[in-house]
């Protein structure tokens, strides 16, 4: 119900912002080399602006694992755990709402992503204890625990170039931004999956070639509670009783195309 409800949220921030995009589509624009009045010139810009990226997520994060040996004896350990097997996936476009120069605007930028990676911790050895030879022995031991996290990214951006444009005429691009993503974190905690709003700093490289391509990475700049549980009446227990993970989000890393930037205008 969360992930639909993430959805709806989308449709609605792309339908305000193609209401933006067409306002100020009636508004003198550029389109390559000269300033035109006519409106039929920007018509779809908000979805010749639409992009679909895939890439990756990276981010290296400190594990307490509690291990107790018996009602009366347990150690804490620290460790490591990095994300693994990551996919990160994001479609968003954006609208100018002032511009900067000829080939330059601020805009605001809409976006949903989904990001699924496995934490794995760092293997770490512990001594267990056996309770009929009355022993320590070395145990070695490394677990995985999935992460999934949807989030709707909005941002105001500087850009530059073709986007900016939609020209073919400015065959490269590059954007800067930074902004808020109200977003939905699933992971192994004792409260469940949480609602947060993170804020991010991102950047994007493109060039056009038939199509626009761009790179696009994205830094999460808050933190997230990823692993948090505890076993219930642990008196008893020989194992591990606790572990607690809470850090950074991460990097998002992504390849994109813009596949309506065929219909930009041709350079005249």
């Amino acid at each position: 119900m969360k992930i639909v409800k993430a959805f709806g949220l989308l449709a609605a921030a792309l339908l305000i912002g193609n209401a933006a995009s067409a306002q100020f589509a009636r508004t003198p624009g550029y389109t390559g080399s000269s300033y035109k009045n006519k409106d039929d010139k920007n018509k779809g810009a908000f979805f010749q602006r639409l992009s679909i990226g895939y890439g990756l997520h990276f981010t290296y994060n400190a594990l307490t694992t509690t291990y107790q040996y018996s009602n009366s004896l347990q150690t804490t350990y620290l460790t490591g755990m990095k994300s693994t097997g990551s996919t990160y996936l994001y479609l968003g476009s954006f609208f100018n709402v002032a511009k900067v120069a000829s080939k330059s605007s601020v805009a605001i930028d809409v976006a949903v992503s989904y990001t699924g990676f496995k934490f794995k911790q760092d293997s770490v050895t512990v001594q267990s204890y056996n309770k009929d030879s009355l022993r320590f022995y070395n145990m070695r031991f490394a677990e995985q625990f999935p992460v999934s996290i949807i989030a709707i990214p909005i941002s105001i951006d500087f850009r530059t170039g073709g986007e900016a444009t939609l020209s073919r005429e400015n065959r490269t691009s590059f954007a800067i931004g930074a902004g808020l993503a109200p977003s939905f974190v699933n992971a192994e905690t004792n409260d469940g999956s949480k609602m947060k709003v993170m804020p991010f700093m991102k950047v994007e490289a493109g060039f056009f070639a038939g199509m626009e391509f761009k790179l696009r990475a994205m830094a999460f700049l808050g933190e997230a509670n990823y692993l948090d549980n505890k076993l219930a009446g642990t008196s008893d227990v020989v194992g591990v009783t606790s572990r607690k993970s809470e850090g950074p989000m991460g990097v998002n890393v992504a390849l994109a195309i813009m596949p309506f930037s065929t219909k930009w205008a041709r350079a005249f």
